[in-house]
């Protein structure tokens, strides 16, 4: 089974520039068969995105990108300098039960007191919602760009994550991206799988149709406020952040794992390998699909047209 499970579209603003539909469409043509959509803080594509996997034969994998910090409360003070770090997990929807979960968790981000900016939530927020749920619910994987293994206490924070939801239901994402930063990412993430006991996962991120990457620069540009023609402009130094078909993506994954050995003698061909099998091991595991509720009325009589003439 081809399974792409980090795809994002333009409701992740300052991402991607994929509309649902152009993302269904190439997931298509690609021979994509069970999808993840994971926008940031957002799931406002979902129902598009269902209906048209559906309607295309692809398996529609319902997840979110969570921001996630230390404190929310947190807001700049005149005179300190000090930031804000942000990281991220990516939640994936097993159930009805785990997606409500996932809609309190957005409308707790998008309150008052967490909205600053951006949506927000808390490690603790994270930790009180799954303990409202099980293994049959939701499925928990570190995301890409600004991943949770980046924090200093992410042993701790997977941990808490992986009692919460069990070792099978918690993962450790391996993102084939030939950067020295990702390199960084993925060694800290075959670390901690292996000091947790918790198995990887091999995703990459999809922001555009093949050849749309000077398009989703020019949208960064606008959305930052900079000229495409500055010197400090966001540009991604990788150029193919698009639906892959299979063959190109295993073969993308096959080079990374072999530059990652080159470049830091680390040896996790593997390992990728094994990732790519997961990938696959969690669209599986995936068995819920939104469907329209049906109409609730009251029943206003045991008979209600008999009583409508009696009455």
């Amino acid at each position: 089974m081809h399974t792409d499970l980090a795809a994002r579209t333009n409701f992740s603003i300052g991402d991607s520039i994929l509309t649902v539909e152009q993302l269904v469409d190439e997931a298509k043509k690609t021979g994509v068969n069970a999808l993840g959509i994971t926008d940031t803080m957002s799931v406002t594509g979902m129902i598009d995105f269902t209906n048209r996997c559906k309607k295309n034969g692809i398996k529609p994998i319902i997840g979110c990108r969570l921001r996630l910090v230390d404190d929310h409360t947190w807001r700049p003070v005149k005179g300190v300098k000090s930031r804000r770090s942000e990281y991220f997990v990516n939640y994936y929807v097993l159930s009805e039960k785990g997606l409500k979960a996932l809609f309190r968790l957005l409308s707790l981000a998008n309150s008052s007191d967490h909205f600053y900016y951006v949506p927000l939530l808390s490690f603790d927020d994270l930790y009180k919602e799954l303990d409202t749920l099980s293994a049959d619910d939701v499925i928990i994987a570190s995301s890409d760009v600004y991943s949770v293994v980046q924090h200093k206490d992410a042993a701790n924070i997977l941990q808490n994550i992986k009692r919460r939801v069990s070792a099978s239901n918690a993962f450790l994402t391996l993102s084939p991206i030939d950067t020295p930063y990702y390199d960084s990412v993925n060694i800290k993430a075959l670390e901690l799988a292996d000091e947790l006991g918790l198995e990887v996962l091999v995703t990459r991120p999809v922001f555009y149709d093949k050849g749309e990457d000077v398009a989703a620069d020019v949208m960064r540009a606008i959305i930052s406020n900079n000229k495409i023609s500055e010197v400090f402009t966001a540009c991604n130094f990788v150029r193919d952040f698009h639906v892959m078909d299979e063959v190109e993506f295993k073969d993308v994954t096959s080079k990374y794992a072999e530059n990652l050995k080159r470049r830091r003698g680390v040896d996790a061909v593997d390992r990728f390998e094994e990732g790519l099998r997961n990938a696959t091991k969690l669209a599986d595991l995936v068995t819920y699909e939104w469907k329209k509720s049906a109409p609730s009325l009251p029943e206003m009589a045991k008979d209600e047209y008999a009583q409508l003439v009696k009455e």
